[in-house]
Order: C-alpha cells, then structure tokens, then sequence
C-alpha cells in the first residue's frame, strides 16, 4: 500500500471543483454515510463555504496491535476545496469527537481512498496518479565530498557540458557548484588498495552498475550467438553438426541465463539502496474481522516484502513518480521474475523446457527490464531534483549528474595528478 498521510487531487477548474462536492453528496456508497450535520458544524467552524465540503463518516472498525486488547473505532472524513485543490482537511473520531491517533487515521483514509475515490472514475477521471503525498519525503543522501584515507574525490573536468563519460561501471561524478557562483566542477570518488606488494589508486566503481554491465554484455552477446544459431551453415557430418550446435546452444544458454540473474539482482540492489533507513512501509490487514496495520521499516522492508511491492508500491511514493504499473517494461517483470526463479530453484535436472523459451526475440526485452527500470525514474526525477547519486549510468543519461552545493572552506586540495 502507497504510505498516504494525507490526500490531494489538484484540479484547474473552480467550478468543477464545486460540482464535483455537490455529485460526491449524491453517491450511494457502501459502508460510507454523508454527514451533512457535521458537514455544516466543520465549515462553521473552520470559515468554509458549505458548497465547498462534504463528510462522510465510515463504518466501524476494530483495530488491535495484541489480539486481546481491542478498540472499535470510527471516523468523519472532511473533504473539500483548497487552492483549487480537493483535500482531505481533517478525519475526526466518530465516537470521541477529535482528531484520530496517527494509526486509526490511516485506516480511515486508506479505506475512503480504495471505497470514495478509485471507484469512481466518471468523478475524479484519470487524477488518482497526480494525489500528492503531503508528508515529508525521505531526503536523498547529502553529497558531500570524500577525504579519507583510503577515498578521495578528486576534480576530473571544470567543464561538466563538455565531459563525457569513459567509464559507466563507476560511480556518477558529482556536479559540485559553489554556493556564490563563483565555481563549478565535477569530482569523482576515487580509492586506494593494496594488492599484493602494489599499491593501486582507482575510481570507485558503482555497485548497481557492476551488475547491470555483467547483464548487459550477456545479453549481448546472447544476441550474436542467437544470430548465429539462425544463420551458420550446417557441417556435412552430421555428429560434428550436433556437436557443434550443442556447443552454441549452451554457450546461448550460459549467456542468457547470466543476463536474466543479473537483471534480477540489478533491479533487487538499485530498489534496496533507494529505500532510505528511516522510510515506513504499511499495510492495512483484516483478520477474523479487525482491521489492524501492519508495519514495515528498514532491514524488515528488505527482508519481508516482495521485490514487486518494492517496485510498484515504495520506489513511485519515495521519488513521487508517475503509477509504475502502467508501463509496458512492468508487465515483463513478472516474465522476468518466473525465469529468474526457475533457475535458481530448480526442480529436477530433467526440467530442460525453459530452455526453449530462451530462443524466443522476446526474450531480450526481459532481459533489458533492469535498463527500462532505471531509465524510469531517471525520465521522473530528472526535472525536479538532483538524481539520486547511488544511481548507474545508463545510456542515454551520460551527461545527468547528481548536483551538490559547496562551500570553498568545504574543500581541501591534498595532491595533483
């Protein structure tokens, strides 16, 4: 479940807006009743137009976080017209008359969400994907630049327009701007190991990229050897045929294998590493009737919800991305995720029919989910804030750097090269 606090639907329309709480009064809803008393008493209260709001009080729940310690509750939503936006103002406890604890607020607005507001297209259209989340969002790690003994950021180009990428394995060079305008430049991290009896210095490579490169190179050359296996010319003895066949078949096999688990696990690192420690995740269960909230927070995200979830639930709401699950790339993840998992877990050595469906074309646009993925919310972040600096370099976005502010006492000049 998206980790709504609160709802907003902007609108452009005024009178629309006025309309459209005059058509949601009207609604027959199940479990929902219209409060037009406690209507009048909000908008008295907070200075609002009655036209302007609409109340609804749900039906009651029981919520428990031990099952032997049970609360019924129940709560008034108050939505209505603000900066040309509908909102939810308050959700105000049936039966004490205040505003609900944190807890039972959620359940409440969860459940007007998924009854009021999805069921009812011909009202609010195709707006669910624009509900702004009114919480403060998970800030992207401060980009600070590195001095220690074993890492050093060191200044490659004074000219970020003019720098070109030479190594996509590494990490991104941060965009480095003084604060007064009076410079810029680009700094990439670079470390220092021993091996052996030498003594190496080397840009630090980027976790995600690593494994996106390992994919991407099997799948290209499980491309070449597909084109291969189409096009060679067959040997006249028929067993150094087979022979040779047999051998581009599994050398095919090897490649495509190594690319769809490394997509996998290139997609399982760049979702891990994008949720922040301190991000909460919840969901709201019914069990033998009570409803209760479920909790998720840091390793327990990681280790207990299906990367899917991650995908399709955490990353949109963290980043504020446009619905994930409208892209086409979305629906070959699930391809992605039965082939993954037929290698890894394998039956029976027997079970060779999944090999079959390696020679499908189609098998390259799974192989390539980890490349739409990223380039995602690349295109939705891009234009609103500095990408998140953990993120690979991918084709087509060489030149965006994750930007930071600086001031000169920040820095120290250590060396030269």
């Amino acid at each position: 479940m998206r980790h709504y606090r609160d709802l907003k639907i902007e609108f452009n329309n005024q009178k629309k807006l006025i309309s459209l709480i005059a058509e949601l009064k009207k609604l027959k809803l199940k479990d929902w009743k219209e409060q037009s008393i406690l209507s009048k008493e909000f908008t008295k209260n907070k200075n609002l137009k009655e036209n302007e709001l609409a109340s609804f009080s749900s039906t009651y729940f029981k919520y428990t976080k031990e099952k032997s310690d049970q609360e019924v509750f129940a709560g008034t939503v108050h939505i209505g017209i603000k900066d040309n936006c509908l909102v939810v103002y308050d959700i105000i406890s049936l039966i004490k008359g205040d505003k609900l604890p944190v807890h039972l607020y959620n359940i409440i607005l969860h459940k007007f969400i998924d009854d009021v507001i999805k069921p009812h297209p011909e009202l609010f259209g195709k707006t669910f994907g624009s509900i702004k989340l009114n919480r403060n969002k998970p800030e992207i790690p401060k980009i600070t630049p590195t001095n220690s003994s074993n890492k050093k950021s060191l200044v490659i180009s004074a000219n970020p327009e003019k720098f070109k990428i030479f190594n996509e394995r590494l990490k991104r060079p941060i965009h480095f701007v003084s604060q007064d305008g009076s410079g810029e430049a680009l700094m990439l991290e670079g470390e220092n190991a021993k091996i052996g009896n030498k003594k190496i210095s080397y840009f630090t490579p980027n976790n995600i990229a690593i494994l996106l490169s390992v994919s991407n190179k099997s799948q290209n050359e499980a491309k070449r050897l597909l084109q291969e296996i189409k096009t060679r010319d067959n040997i006249e003895n028929s067993l150094d045929d087979i022979k040779e066949s047999s051998k581009i078949i599994c050398d095919f096999i090897e490649q495509i294998q190594t690319s769809i688990v490394f997509t996998y696990t290139t997609i399982e690192a760049f979702v891990n590493l994008s949720i922040p420690e301190e991000y909460e995740y919840f969901e709201i269960k019914k069990e033998a009737g009570v409803h209760y909230e479920k909790r998720f927070k840091g390793s327990s995200i990681e280790r207990l919800l299906p990367l899917k979830t991650k995908i399709k639930e955490i990353l949109p709401d963290i980043y504020e991305t446009d619905p994930i699950e409208k892209e086409k790339f979305f629906a070959n993840f699930d391809r992605l995720e039965k082939l993954r998992n037929k290698i890894i877990h394998q039956k029976s050595i027997e079970h060779t029919e999944l090999y079959k469906e390696y020679f499908r074309d189609s098998i390259f646009t799974v192989c390539n989910v980890s490349n739409d993925l990223i380039t995602f919310f690349y295109e939705n972040c891009e234009s609103d804030f500095s990408t998140n600096p953990i993120w690979p370099t991918i084709d087509g976005k060489e030149s965006n750097f994750p930007k930071a502010y600086f001031n000169s006492g920040d820095f120290e000049v250590t060396d030269s090269l």
